[in-house]
């Protein structure tokens, strides 16, 4: 009886041996082929919207031309989605459209909040503004709306953040210039790498810190003024907490879960092309970078 009972406790033994690792091989290929997965991404980079002619150029489009490119993107077939989607892509494997594309517009300017915001509302799509938090601060208290140049006040950017279209990230708090030995916030040749990081640190959550009054949370993502990006000054993203941050290489993306958000490429959109040429270019065009140090 003792031999049975034994030769019984060993078969179902087996078999259970055998499910559990049927289950850990079930487990394991679809872990690898969720790996596998990946999104081609062209991130578009706008900076200020203006309707007066003589003020368009590089940096500086229409307001039509503004609306044109959200009618084209959707006419393609493309979804605009946000950095929290694609933080929820690489790091739980959340599902993102095919045809993703993403928006965002550097510095804060007062005429995304006048003519870009209510044209996401319109078409019903997202964008990122990566604002710069001095700027942001002295618009605040000047109380100055001339849309030629002005920034957006906190309030402004408090109810943007509030609405489903539009992500607030951080562009530095006054990190963004392109004078003296530093181009933006990479560090300098032969600063001392703790002094520098101990700087940016300070810098990066002023503006976090009025982001959070601003909005009710931190910002998670980063936008490199100029496109000066640095090993040290990616270290101090990752230990303040940021799970993304945009360069200005101009090539598409090609992202899978798992991978490293900190050097994202965006094309930026200057005055002039037709929303049908600026984008069959992109969307054309293999993911190899061009030109890194264009302005923001």
């Amino acid at each position: 009886m003792i031999i049975i009972l034994k030769k019984k406790f060993l078969f179902l033994l087996a078999i259970v041996v055998a499910f559990i690792g049927a289950a850990g091989l079930t487990v394991h290929a679809a872990f690898r082929a969720n790996e596998s997965l990946s999104v081609k991404l062209p991130v578009v980079m706008y900076h200020h919207i203006s309707p007066k002619q003589k003020l368009q150029n590089d940096y500086t489009i229409s307001p039509e031309q503004f609306e044109d490119d959200l009618i084209y993107i959707k006419e393609q077939g493309y979804q605009t989605i946000t950095a929290k989607d694609l933080i929820g892509f690489t790091s739980n494997g959340d599902p993102l459209p095919e045809k993703s594309i993403m928006i965002t517009f550097d510095d804060g300017f007062e005429s995304f909040y006048a003519y870009a915001y209510p044209l996401l509302q319109k078409h019903e799509m997202h964008a990122i503004v990566f604002v710069t938090g001095k700027d942001i601060d002295q618009f605040t208290e000047a109380n100055d709306h001339n849309l030629d140049y002005s920034y957006m006040t906190w309030d402004e950017v408090s109810e943007l953040a509030a609405s489903e279209w539009v992500e607030i990230g951080n562009h530095t708090y006054n990190m963004h210039k392109a004078n003296g030995s530093r181009m933006g916030c990479k560090i300098k040749d032969g600063e001392n790498v703790e002094s520098y990081k101990k700087l940016l640190t300070e810098d990066l959550q002023k503006t976090q810190d009025r982001i959070l009054k601003a909005t009710g949370r931190e910002s998670t993502c980063f936008a490199y003024p100029f496109g000066g990006i640095c090993k040290p000054a990616r270290e101090v993203l990752k230990e303040m907490g940021f799970y993304a941050a945009f360069s200005c290489e101009e090539k598409v993306n090609v992202i899978k879960p798992g991978d490293d958000l900190y050097k994202i490429g965006r094309f930026n959109r200057a005055y002039g092309k037709s929303s049908q040429k600026f984008f069959e270019k992109i969307l054309d065009m293999e993911t190899v970078p061009k030109n890194p140090q264009t302005r923001k």
